[in-house]
């Protein structure tokens, strides 16, 4: 109708519209003013106006502005996820960091714990001593599955691309449970784009090319 609707009221940046243009997530975050309203991540109807918390997390204040703290849809719009630094007690329940991943009608939300990716590689070997464990940036998200870059870092991060493995994680909406299903048969510099076919297949950027990389 062209009319402007209020739809959320005490919202920190952190807010993505669903790619059917049907919601928008956000989160509500302590140490911003909620006005009674419990912290989490929400989804609202844009239609409606009803908001539903599809999960307690709660960032505290903590995160940027860019796209990687944003709320991440999967592209057929049914989950959320929302990347989740550890913090310092700031909130009511402590977290270390993370993925809240939620289902967007609120039907089941899990919180997946970096250290749920990086155990899978444990065992191997990490080049420099001063260096630890990590998972990278950019991820791709799709129903039940995650692609990240799994590498080692500095203490601070990020990974470095050069050790950086492109992993492909199946995630069990009934217990949370992650497995790895694949590493894709890329060189380590290339780059993460998005999704060909979500779930199936990848875009990479490498030598100045895009490439099709299947998830086999």
């Amino acid at each position: 109708s062209g009319e402007d609707r209020l739809l959320a009221v005490d919202v920190p940046h952190s807010l993505r519209v669903s790619p059917e243009g049907r919601f928008v997530a956000f989160t509500r975050e302590s140490h911003y003013e909620v006005d009674g309203t419990a912290p989490g991540l929400y989804v609202v109807d844009i239609e409606t106006g009803i908001e539903t918390q599809i999960s307690p997390l709660d960032r505290a204040g903590y995160g940027g502005t860019g796209l990687y703290w944003k709320p991440h849809w999967t592209p057929d719009s049914s989950q959320v996820f929302l990347f989740a630094t550890s913090d310092d007690d700031r909130a009511e329940t402590p977290h270390e960091e993370g993925y809240a991943w939620a289902a967007a009608d609120g039907s089941f939300h899990h919180f997946l714990p970096v250290s749920s990716f990086k155990n899978f590689f444990s065992e191997e070997p990490i080049t420099n001593s001063d260096n630890v464990r990590c998972v990278g940036a950019p991820a791709l998200f799709a129903a039940n599955q995650i692609v990240l870059p799994v590498g080692e870092c500095p203490p601070m991060g990020p990974a470095n691309p050069e050790t950086a493995k492109t992993a492909v994680f199946t995630l069990d909406p009934q217990t949370g449970s992650v497995a790895l299903t694949a590493v894709l048969p890329i060189p380590n510099t290339a780059q993460l784009l998005t999704w060909d076919v979500p779930g199936e297949s990848v875009l990479m950027l490498y030598g100045g090319e895009v490439t099709r990389v299947e998830i086999e």
